[in-house]
């Protein structure tokens, strides 16, 4: 799903699951990269350096999931004030 952001908008990507997330490790990919490892995952600002797919995984001991669907943000346009 790809979502148009405009600069300075403030998001949010929530890494969630349909079962018990107790115990679990949220693992963050851009572009194929990991860059964090939180559940929900907040850009205070956009800007053109956070352009890119974004996928999630979770884990929990040596159990690991599918990525998520891809999540391609592109930030466009005039400042949000």
């Amino acid at each position: 799903m790809a979502s148009v952001i405009y600069r300075n908008e403030k998001i949010t990507l929530n890494c969630s699951v349909p079962w018990n997330s107790l115990g679990l490790e949220y693992i963050w990919y851009k572009d194929a990269t990991l860059f964090n490892s939180t559940q929900i995952y907040t850009i205070d600002s956009a800007d053109p350096s956070h352009n890119g797919e974004y996928k999630c995984q979770v884990k929990r001991g040596n159990d690991t999931s599918e990525l998520s669907d891809p999540r391609t943000l592109s930030v466009v346009g005039k400042d949000v004030k």
